[in-house]
């Protein structure tokens, strides 16, 4: 069991300084024009400006946790041409072995790292053959070693042995279910994702799409006696309504639809807990539903968490969030946005040029609209001990503090900001691995051991 010790409020935690993952909000987009008839058209989402959040601090009734972190080991270099000269790690996942899976999706390769931080094997190759790699998202290991990586330019969960050595492929169907970075093991084979971005069917004469109100997360099963990955929808989150998506005009009688979504907004956060069961939140409440191994299909979910309420979107938590956006973007921050479409003439993905991304947020940043309260939490991870991790909100731009829940709901209290964060990546005997940047925003990994007794 991880070991940790109560403190009274005025008291510091050992600091293990970690950048916050932000969530997703997905901008108006303004693309260059695509046929419209017969056109089938996901954007995705890869990494996004983060939803900011107000009332900074600790809320009533939170009890400090001193959780203590062992570093063990840190890999990444700054020098060109070595193994762990990483671009942008998207996904890790660690084996039970302990060995650590990284995957640095520019580089389109999976790195593996054994417990004492040496390397072990490093595989994965641009290209459209069997086990290459074209647009990779997300790493997972599976009980017996297999990985699994997601590759949305393939469609498909590419396997490899513990070696490194490709398997097999299972294709996955894109009928809005392109899986994200966040894969997450469940039994023996199969992994768990939500949907990342959204679909638009459009037809001639048939009027705008309508937007869905769900997103679905699916179970996709990796056994070798299936040709494609078998997929079962476990669970179908909430998704805010937003006005029908407009039709924008391009020249050669090209037209594309476009949609927009508020900032703020409620985003989904999902966990797979070590005994089956699935944790889900996606409203602005703190309120966690706790689901069967069946999800929905099944019993209904008990509901935990903690009397927090969203906190109301005002003038100045908008201006804010304003403030707060355009500065990552002059930055060189801010989203990037993958295409893909469908067609009687085939499909294709197209990662949009980053600047034209800047350009269009920066002209649409006065007509940006907001949620009407902030939600409380900003995410949900599962520890293999069965916690739950819940990240909540705090001021515009700034880490919150994070609750340990069990899986029942008893609070075991909060860990503040400015401390140790959720990990990117859990790991037997207490295991951990981060992504940090260091003062140049060079990307490493920092892995630790959570102590446990």
């Amino acid at each position: 069991m991880m070991m940790f010790r109560r403190r009274p409020a005025s008291y510091a935690p050992r600091r293990l300084p970690l950048p916050a993952l932000p969530g997703l909000v997905l901008p108006r987009l303004r693309l260059p024009g695509i046929p419209l008839p017969g056109l089938l058209l996901l954007v995705v989402l890869l990494a996004g400006c983060g939803g900011g959040t107000a009332t900074p601090g600790l809320a009533d009734g939170d009890v400090l946790l001193d959780l203590e972190a062992e570093d063990l080991y840190r890999v990444g270099s700054r020098e060109g041409g070595t193994w762990d000269a990483f671009t942008r790690i998207t996904s890790m996942a660690f084996g039970d072995d302990g060995r650590l899976h990284i995957l640095d999706p520019q580089q389109r390769r999976v790195h593996v790292v054994g417990e004492s931080g040496e390397h072990l094997l490093s595989f994965g190759v641009q290209g459209d053959g069997p086990g290459e790699l074209r647009n990779a998202v997300g790493v997972q290991v599976l009980a017996d070693g297999r990985i699994v990586v997601a590759d949305n330019g393939h469609q498909a969960f590419l396997v490899f042995g513990p070696d490194g050595s490709f398997q097999r492929s299972h294709r996955y169907d894109t009928d809005g279910s392109l899986p994200g970075s966040r894969l997450q093991r469940f039994g023996a084979d199969a992994v768990l994702s939500h949907t990342q971005g959204f679909r638009f069917e459009a037809t001639p004469g048939g009027g705008p799409p309508t937007p869905p109100t769900t997103t679905p997360v699916y179970r996709w099963s990796l056994d070798a006696s299936h040709d494609g990955g078998a997929r079962e929808r476990v669970l179908d989150a909430w998704r805010p309504e937003r006005e029908p998506p407009r039709s924008q005009g391009g020249g050669g009688g090209m037209a594309m639809m476009v949609s927009i979504s508020r900032a703020l907004e409620p985003g989904v956060h999902f966990a797979a807990l070590p005994d089956g069961r699935l944790a889900l939140a996606d409203s602005s409440a703190y309120q966690i539903r706790i689901y069967g191994a069946e999800g929905q299909s099944g019993p209904p979910p008990q509901v935990v968490g903690r009397e927090i309420r969203p906190v109301p979107v005002g003038p100045e938590e908008q201006a804010g969030e304003k403030a707060r956006r355009l500065a990552e973007l002059e930055a060189g921050g801010g989203p990037q946005i993958q295409m893909v479409t469908q067609g009687p003439g085939g499909g294709g993905a197209q990662v949009v040029p980053q600047e034209q991304i800047r350009e269009m947020l920066r002209s649409q940043m006065e007509e940006m609209s907001f949620w009407h309260e902030i939600p409380v939490v900003t995410r949900l991870a599962a520890d293999p001990d069965g916690r739950l991790w819940v990240e909540r909100s705090a001021g515009i731009g700034e880490e919150g503090p994070i609750d340990l829940l069990t899986a029942d709901g008893d609070y075991l209290g909060t860990l503040p900001a400015g401390g140790i964060r959720t990990p990117m990546a859990f790991g037997p005997g207490g295991l951990a691995a981060w992504v940090e940047l260091d003062e140049l925003e060079v990307p490493f990994v920092r892995v630790a051991r959570l102590r446990v007794e």
